[in-house]
Parts: C-alpha cells; structure tokens; sequence
C-alpha cells in the first residue's frame, strides 16, 4: 500500500477551503478528497452536521475508525443527491456520485499522488481530536463575518445550532446562548456559526499543528501564502505550482457576484470582488443582525 501524507484542510463554511484545498492539490503528486465529513454526501457514519468527537452521536470510537479510514481512503459515501435534484442531475449522481465520490475515486487511481489533502468544513470540531491522536498538519481559513453572512443568506443555509452547542457541552458556550435570536434567518445563523468557530480558531492557533489562514491574505499575496501552507502541510511546492497559481489569479472576470441562488461555487468569478461582494448582497437589517448576534456572544465572553 503506497504511504500517502494528509494534511486538512478546514474552517468556516464559506470561508475559503475550497480554493484553499485545491491550491494545495495542484499537480500530479497530490488529490483532495472532498469534504468526507458532510452529512449529506460524506461517509455514512456522520449522524449529522459538524459532528463533534465524543458526542452522543458520534462516539469516540466511531470517529476514530472515521478518520483511519479517511487516511487509507477506505471510506462508505453517500451519493450526495440534494431534494431539489431531479431528472438527469439526480441520476448522475445515483449511478456516479456527486464531487466527494469523484474526488475519492480520484485520488485512489492516482497512484502518483503522494499527498492527499482533506478539504472538510465539517471536520472542524475534529481538530481537537486530531491534534491529539494523529499528526495531521491542519490549516483553518477565515474569512470576515459578514463574507460569511453573504454567502447564507444568498444560497438560504442554516445549521442545527443548538444541537451542536449541546454536542460541544463548552462551558464558554452555555446553552440557551441563541435564545431569542432567530436561527430560521441564514444570516443570523451564519453569523451565530462564526462566532462559535472564532472562539474555538483563537485556541486552535495556539497549536503548531494549525496553522490560519486569512482569505483577505490569501488573495493578496496568493503564492507566497499558498507556498507557506505547503511547507506545513509537508507538501513540495515549485515553481510549476507557483505560475498556475499566479495564472488563476490574474484572470480577470466581469462575474462580480454569483446570482446563481443554489450554486456554491460560482466559475469564472472575479477573485477580486469576493472580500467586498458582501455589500451589495446584506442589507442595513443583515448587518444589524450581524451585529446583535456579536453582542450576545460578547456578554457571554465577558461573563466568563
């Protein structure tokens, strides 16, 4: 069996991993494996969204096999078909699967590809897990709240927050922490859902192992910032990866904003526009919802 070194890839959906992971992927010695840990087309033992090691349902021991899997790609996905799927879209994705099913198949049959980077927002609350029983090098992107909120509100997503403070069971983090606020709202929502993982990304960077990465800086100064994350992630990086780098963000695009309401990742987009699109996306009302949901979670910090 070929030794393969992983690193992953993590942070706020919305906030960059993507791209993030595909950088690092770039060239014949490295794949990606798409997001293993998604309850809808990830592995089939994730009971639900941002699954949290040592939860009621999510035991250590099923998290454990989870992730040895993960490192010898033996893994059991979902198709990853979404409701609103139908006709030719949906049984593609029966017959073949959806991207964490191509991106598996992928990195098994390339037997050059040394280095296989996990790209998975929904690994993580499986940091500190990680950072404990594994030598996984981790990077975690962040992105501005309101880059976030955006992107909720543009694509109508929300996650079970209560339930995963409930699974987290922080102290910091009491619960009835988003009583009152309206988690029904994907801008409040997403707002909710970064002021949770800004907490736990302040104590994950305290570990050599994680290293953070800024979306603003990333776009500012892509290769230098990509060749850093290389170098932690144990990936070689050249000067072949360093011009298709350059390449992808020289590209120009009159795609300012993605209109396309269901579409995550939007092509041919102008990386430029992405740190201030948000603006023309939140209303006064979204930014001022934004702003209640960081006041409870600053009462909840000076409390403790």
């Amino acid at each position: 069996m070929v030794k393969r070194n992983f690193c992953l890839v993590t942070g706020a959906p919305r906030s960059g991993t993507t791209v993030v992971g595909e950088l690092l992927s770039l060239g014949l010695h490295a794949e990606y494996v798409y997001e293993p840990m998604n309850y809808h087309a990830g592995d089939r033992c994730i009971p639900g969204y941002f699954a949290v090691p040592g939860s009621k349902d999510f035991p250590l021991e099923v998290a454990g096999d989870l992730f040895s899997r993960i490192r010898t790609l033996d893994l059991h996905l979902k198709a990853g078909v979404w409701d609103h799927e139908t006709g030719w879209r949906k049984l593609r994705k029966q017959l073949i699967g959806g991207r964490s099913r191509m991106s598996l198949r992928i990195s098994k049959l390339n037997i050059l590809a040394r280095n296989i980077v996990w790209k998975d927002p929904f690994a993580f609350f499986s940091i500190p897990y990680l950072i404990e029983h594994t030598d996984i090098p981790i990077v975690v992107t962040r992105r501005p709240v309101e880059g976030i909120c955006a992107s909720f509100k543009r694509l109508g997503w929300g996650f079970d927050l209560n339930k995963l403070l409930e699974d987290l069971g922080d102290p910091q983090l009491p619960a009835g922490l988003l009583e009152g606020l309206d988690m029904s709202d994907p801008v409040q929502n997403g707002a909710a859902l970064w002021n949770i993982m800004q907490a736990r990304t302040d104590t994950y960077a305290k570990s050599e192992r994680c290293r953070v990465v800024e979306l603003h800086d990333l776009l500012a100064n892509p290769v230098a910032q990509v060749r850093e994350l290389a170098h932690h992630c144990r990936i070689p990086f050249d000067e072949n990866k360093a011009i298709e780098i350059q390449r992808r963000y020289s590209r120009k695009s009159s795609a300012e904003v993605p209109t396309t309401t269901g579409a995550a990742h939007v092509k041919n987009r102008d990386v430029n526009s992405i740190p201030t699109y948000w603006k023309k996306t939140l209303a006064h009302d979204d930014l001022e919802s934004i702003e209640t949901v960081a006041r409870r979670f600053r009462t909840v910090r000076v409390g403790a």
